[in-house]
């Protein structure tokens, strides 16, 4: 006699077979959201001269637009890349952890918890910080402009916003580690070896941007008020001030390509393993 399932159930397999599809879906959109990340990080770190050492020649409205577009482009990318990250989530990668545990709750349950709780956290803490950063630059723009110690003052506040993304980013992190956790699951419970392969990445992929992120306080600050207070208070075509800005945007340039080379392999690695995963599934099995 044929097992009957409830209409509102498919069968155990198709449930396996939907979360990969949707597992696969979430490793597409996660490919595209690092190299948004790595566009977003390169755009924050170029916003900084605006923060502290560059100072408009003059008062006139060309030279307002270019420096409020200078303090608009960093934040700005870096919403929309956490927007599209956290669409990322609920369209795809969620709905894949749901029918996983509808699957396998035993197996699946730990990582999924982990994952969503801090995915969401994580990601909702990043934007609330940026926000902040967007209405702190819109609402003192016109003091900003004014004079080099208002504008060091205020830059200054926006360190607590800062201090909240990078509690963000390590919430982030840890969301990183469930998806190793549930990436080594799934390789457990369809005997696939393979699939471990890629998990070996992200959290290499994860502490690169925890590091990076974190460098944005460090420089942030040595630039508005820290290390380089002999070079805050010139102009940015002063050499010294110049060279010293260069140097850490290098390292940042490095790190933000490291990150994107990383990522892309990490989640390229996914897609076509669980690509494999899913075509192995659907092979129709030999008549006894």
């Amino acid at each position: 006699m044929a097992t009957m399932y409830p209409q509102t159930q498919p069968p155990p397999e198709y449930m396996a077979l939907y979360g990969l599809t949707k597992f696969k879906q979430a490793a597409l959109m996660q490919t595209i959201g690092t190299v948004l990340m790595t566009v977003a990080i390169l755009a924050l770190f170029s916003s900084l001269p605006f923060y502290g050492i560059y100072t408009p020649p003059s008062i006139s409205s060309r030279d307002v637009d270019i420096y409020i577009g200078g303090l608009s482009i960093g934040p700005a990318w870096y919403i929309i890349t956490m927007i599209f990250i956290m669409i990322a989530g609920f369209t795809s990668l969620f709905p894949s952890l749901s029918w996983f545990i509808a699957w396998k709750p035993t197996e699946f349950h730990e990582s999924s918890r982990l994952l969503k709780t801090w995915y969401i956290v994580g990601s909702i803490l990043i934007i609330i910080a940026l926000l902040i950063i967007v209405v702190l630059n819109a609402v003192n723009t016109p003091d900003i402009i004014k004079e080099f110690e208002m504008r060091r003052s205020i830059a200054l506040g926006q360190l607590w916003p800062i201090l909240i993304a990078i509690v963000g980013a390590i919430l982030f992190y840890i969301a990183w580690i469930g998806i190793v956790h549930h990436v080594l699951k799934l390789s457990e419970v369809f005997n696939e070896p393979a699939l471990r392969k890629p998990a070996v990445f992200i959290p290499i992929y994860g502490s690169i941007y925890l590091i990076t992120t974190g460098s944005l306080l460090i420089t942030y600050y040595a630039q508005v008020g820290g290390a380089w207070g002999v070079a805050i208070s010139v102009p940015i075509n002063v050499p010294l001030g110049l060279s010293l800005l260069l140097g850490i945007l290098n390292v940042i340039l490095g790190l933000s390509i490291l990150i994107a080379i990383i990522g892309l392999a990490a989640w390229i690695l996914i897609y076509s393993q669980v690509e494999a995963l899913t075509r192995k599934i659907q092979l129709p099995k030999p008549q006894a």
